[in-house]
């Protein structure tokens, strides 16, 4: 291993020191003067770089905008998750479509006249569906929606709005969103605007903004910063032209990379690129002008001094950047595309470094002296006096140096957190309306609905089977179980919501309920059945009686008629006789009162007979009444025992193997499902039966009511006697008056033996029904002893089966069926169609959690989700199904995990690759090492002061998670360049004493480190206008490392480590 590292070594050694010779020769030799004394033509020949690469390159900031989206890789399970979702779309004929919400607020609540103004906008959106391109409004009106639009606190209500263009529409949709707020203007209450589109294109225009601010501070401090170290205007604006010549030609590269060869860009790409090449490439212009003005005070040529200039500080810079460009590149090996997009800063370094040297040895062979305009006297840099005095105590005292960093540097590294923010709505500092629209909806709803988490499942089997929904239930309930998760949404409970009736212990429950009441109604049944059987017995010797009366009354009747034929003829002889006054009023007399008296026998027979027909009519109303109850109980029953279906039996021996060898359970099922096969035929049966029974009681009264009728006439007659009785009786004192009676008895005669003939029939008639009825009887009674032997059995059937029911419902709670009637339904059907594919391979569940989807909790919650749906799924038929989890919570998961993945790789390699670096420019190992180290213990310090300031003084809830990453190489890749500086100028003097050529490099150069610094910790606070939170703290965690390199690490560790790795070489 220590071979292959000697090897790699001496290559890259050979390859560095070739390249110094070639680039000292060029400077030193023929080749360096033909560069500078064609000065002009390289200025040309960069004007013509410059101008085609303008007209060659395309805008890089609309590719910023195109690509610059912060994405997980392909292969992470929230990426995965949408390529499921688009699968799913697609087997249901939708388009994905791009949508909006509206959202109606106001704080003190919303009131009536409010109320109004979002009824007036849902009629202005659907009258203008087609000429807004909206494909669909969900709104509060829906039922379906009114949970999840309206707030609980009455201060919100919103509206979803699909669109019918597409997400990637952006151009279309601005179109669009301008149309509906122009539209809505001027409602009484203006509704606000959200959607994914609009936070992402917030985010990237404040960018932009913040771009254009970072640039123009950044002129703006370097201008003064030059001015005031070099007093010149001509000095201050020399660096600016070759740094935005530097950026302007670094720019059009990228474009024309990203766009030919898809080289990842960002929104941060432009920011860091501005930053950097200002920063540094002043840093570089600085030491090079410094450098020059020293040498120019030295008396050399102008062509020698140049050449001296880029000799010494343009060979301190050319390492500068090869460390720079080797920081910067190593990004290149993350995974994650927002930090390779890094890597451009690589590719401005090395044009940067190009520009300086083509373009800086032409200026300054031109203007010479003037360079320095107003100033005259050229004199050397001044020596810095603060890096003088902390030099000699770190030069002279190192282990004591040591010792006291150590007291400061130890207790802080102790308070180190790592927390990071992943809430991407924190970002901007002024937020737009869009992330204060989410913010308003946040707070008036759970943010989880607005942004819930999707789990897709994918399964090589059709899972639209009772098997497969009970598997889902299952898994639904262990996710519910969790502490963070608010709702599971899937499509055995598609409100969120377990629906009980399609547990079997509930199903088993109700079941029992049912049989309880059947039993009862049973009960009910059984005794009116047995009381209509005993009323049919009693009553049948009576309607046998009946019958016989019938038949006697029919001879009577046919007597009296003969009687009334009898009575008429006697009749006409006493009105004969009274006309001849022969007749005697006695004998007409005694005749009256025997027919009288065989009426009145005849009227009380009729009265019995009718009283018995009504007191049948009654028995018969009773039993009817009592078939329809039973016939309404066994429909209930019948219905009820379709749940316990041979599918619930079989999860229950699935979930009991033992009851597959009970005898007792077998002759139950086999009785229960006997009778369950048998219910419809019972129900038909008793449904005629009881059609039967409504005919006979309707047939039984339209007889009861004919023979009131008749009996009625009846009685007429016989009143009619009794009157001329009476009449025959008072007629004693005038025979005149008795024949006029005689006369009107006459004519009464015919209507009576007219009435006798028609009473005659309807009880030839009423006697016929009740040979009919008395057969039915006797039939009914037989059949009903049987319904109360077979109700018998079923009812001590239904109690064995509440016994076993009621056992069951206790025994198993999580035990799932969903009835056959519930899966054939529409609205099952639809539910469907909601969570799984076409195919039935792809199943989606919303989960809603309760933490803010942003939040750390949240995170941690879809850890333990992912945990959950490993363990739901162990050895179960999706065991070895694709299982993906979707939505924002899960992509800042898988941020976390790449961003960790990658900071530890990209810092490994950075590190090796500066190590590599220093290592062949100084030819040794120990300084590039502490070099190395020294900067990490720099970044560390500056995160634990800014992470400290951030969560405990500014309330946040971490850093942003760009934060460390970008800090982290930022200070390693630029703070190693000032190491540099210090170390080759400590190596010009090493004529001296190590001591003594350390302290004069410190005063020497300590000024334009220093300087140096200030004027990189400048660009970077040119981060802050932007409002971008992450650049706010990048800029501030970079400003505090630089302050503490330069005021602790630089000056007195350092020095201190350098001394005693001598001392331990000596």
């Amino acid at each position: 291993m220590s071979g292959l590292f000697s090897y790699v070594h001496s290559l890259l050694y050979r390859f560095f020191i070739a390249l110094n010779l070639k680039v000292m020769k060029k400077m030193q030799g023929d080749n360096m003067i033909t560069i500078l004394r064609s000065k002009w033509t390289t200025i040309i020949a960069l004007l013509a770089m410059l101008i085609g690469l303008y007209i060659v390159a395309p805008n890089l900031s609309s590719l910023v905008q195109q690509k610059g989206q912060i994405t997980v890789p392909d292969r992470a399970t929230s990426q995965q998750a949408k390529q499921l979702q688009q699968q799913f779309d697609e087997q249901l004929g939708r388009d994905r479509k791009g949508s909006m919400i509206l959202v109606f607020h106001d704080e003190k609540g919303l009131d009536k006249k409010q109320h109004q103004a979002i009824s007036q906008a849902e009629k202005l959106l659907l009258a203008n569906k087609k000429e807004w391109h909206i494909s669909a409004l969900h709104t509060s009106r829906d039922e379906n929606y009114r949970q999840q639009l309206v707030a609980k606190n009455g201060q919100t209500e919103m509206m979803l709005l699909q669109s019918t263009w597409q997400p990637n529409d952006k151009k279309e949709l601005k179109i669009q969103l301008k149309q509906l707020q122009e539209a809505t203007n001027n409602l009484a209450l203006k509704p606000m605007f959200t959607a994914e589109w609009m936070v992402n294109d917030a985010i990237n225009d404040n960018a932009q903004q913040g771009l254009k601010k970072t640039e123009m501070f950044t002129i703006l401090f370097i201008i003064i910063v030059l001015l005031i170290i070099f007093r010149s205007i001509v000095t201050a604006i020399i660096p600016l032209v070759i740094i935005g010549i530097a950026y302007f030609m670094s720019s059009q590269i990228i474009a024309i990379l990203a766009y030919y060869f898809n080289f990842p860009l960002s929104s941060y790409t432009q920011l860091f690129l501005v930053v950097v090449l200002f920063g540094i490439g002043t840093d570089y212009c600085i030491l090079l002008l410094s450098r020059f003005k020293e040498e120019l005070a030295h008396g050399h040529t102008l062509e020698v001094t140049v050449r001296t200039t880029f000799k010494t500080a343009g060979k301190t810079i050319l390492f500068s950047a090869i460390t720079v460009m080797v920081g910067f590149a190593a990004i290149g090996a993350s995974s994650f595309k927002l930090y390779q997009s890094a890597v451009a800063v690589s590719v401005g370094v090395a044009v940067l470094l190009f520009i300086i040297w083509m373009l800086l040895p032409a200026v300054l062979l031109i203007l010479g002296q003037k360079i320095f305009y107003p100033v005259k006297k050229v004199q050397s840099p001044a020596p810095s006096r603060f890096w003088h005095f902390l030099g000699r105590f770190s030069t002279t005292k190192p282990l004591r140096t040591l010792l006291l960093l150590a007291t400061f540097i130890i207790p802080a590294l102790l308070l180190y957190n790592d927390q990071v923010s992943y809430n991407s709505l924190n970002e901007m500092q002024q937020k737009s309306e869009p992330i204060k629209t989410f913010d308003i909806i946040s707070q008036s709803f759970n943010a989880g609905e607005v942004l819930p988490t999707t789990i897709y499942i994918k399964n090589d089997d059709v899972m639209t089977t009772a098997d497969y929904y009970t598997l889902i239930e299952k898994i639904a309930v262990t996710l519910q179980k969790d502490k963070g998760i608010e709702e599971v949404r899937s499509l055995t409970r598609p409100m969120g919501l377990p629906i009980q009736a399609l547990y079997i212990h509930k199903q088993a429950a109700l079941l029992n309920e049912g049989l309880q009441s059947g039993q009862k109604g049973l009960t009910t049944i059984q005794n009116g059945l047995a009381t209509a059987n005993d009323t049919i017995k009693n009553t049948q010797p009576s309607m046998t009686e009946a019958t016989s009366g019938i038949e006697k009354l029919l001879i009577g009747t046919e007597e009296l008629q003969n009687g009334v034929g009898t009575l008429s003829n006697s009749l006409e002889g006493i009105q004969t006789a009274m006309h001849e006054g022969k007749s005697s009023t006695e004998q007409m007399t005694v005749a009256l009162e025997k027919i009288y008296a065989g009426a009145i026998k005849l009227q009380n027979a009729h009265q019995q007979l009718l009283a018995g027909y009504k007191e049948g009519a009654t028995a018969l109303q009773t039993v009817t009444s009592n078939y329809e109850q039973m016939t309404d109980s066994v429909i209930i029953l019948s219905t009820q025992m379709q749940y316990m279906s041979p599918t619930a039996f079989r999860l229950l021996e699935m979930k009991h193997p033992t009851l597959r060898g009970d005898k007792k359970y077998i002759e139950l099922k086999e009785a229960f499902l006997a009778a369950r096969q048998q219910m419809p035929t019972v129900v038909e049966n008793v449904e005629q039966l009881n059609t039967g029974l409504l005919q006979l009681q309707k047939a039984i009264g339209q007889a009861n009511s004919n023979y009131s009728a008749a009996l009625k006439k009846q009685e007429l007659i016989t009143d009619g006697l009794q009157q001329l009785m009476i009449a025959t009786k008072n007629q004693m004192a005038g025979l005149q008056k008795l024949s006029t009676g005689q006369q009107q008895i006459l004519q009464q005669l015919p209507k009576l033996s007219g009435g006798l003939s028609a009473i005659n029939e309807g009880q030839t008639t009423v006697l016929v029904g009740f040979e009919v009825l008395n057969r039915q009887m006797t039939n009914l009674s037989q059949g009903l002893q049987s319904s109360v032997t077979g109700l018998t059995k079923v009812s001590g059937g239904m109690a064995d089966a509440r016994t076993y029911l009621s056992d069951l419902a206790k025994a198993d709670k999580e035990a799932f069926n969903i009835p056959p009637h519930v899966l054939d339904s529409k609205e099952f059907k639809g539910i469907l169609a909601q969570y799984m594919s076409v195919d039935g391979k792809i199943m989606r569940m919303d989960i809603i959690l309760k933490a803010h989807p942003y939040s750390l909790e949240a995170m941690d919650d879809i850890r333990s989700l992912t945990n959950l749906l490993q363990q739901a799924t162990k050895n179960t038929k999706l065991e070895n199904a694709q299982i993906e989890i979707g939505g924002v919570t899960s992509q800042n998961v898988e941020l976390a995990k790449l961003s960790k993945e990658d900071v530890m790789k990209t810092a490994i390699i950075m590190m090796i690759g500066i190590f590599l670096v220093l290592a062949l420019v100084f030819k040794e190992y120990i300084m590039p090492l502490y070099l190395v180290l020294s900067l990490v213990l720099t970044y560390f310090l500056s995160m634990t002061i800014n992470g400290w300031l951030y969560t405990s003084v500014f309330g946040f809830e971490g850093l942003s998670w760009l934060s460390p990453f970008f800090s982290f190489v930022i200070l390693l890749a630029l703070g190693i360049d000032y190491s540099i500086f210090l170390m080759m100028r400590y190596r010009e003097n090493r004529l001296l004493q190590q001591e003594a050529a350390m302290h004069a490099a410190m005063t020497q150069i300590g000024s334009v480190i220093l300087c140096a610094i200030f004027i990189l910790a400048g660009t970077f606070a040119a981060l802050i206008p932007s409002g971008m939170m992450s650049l706010i703290q990048i800029a501030t965690i970079v400003i505090t490392g630089l302050i503490i390199y330069a005021v602790l690490i630089l000056p007195l560790c350092i020095p201190a480590m350098n001394q005693l790795s001598m001392r331990k070489k000596l």
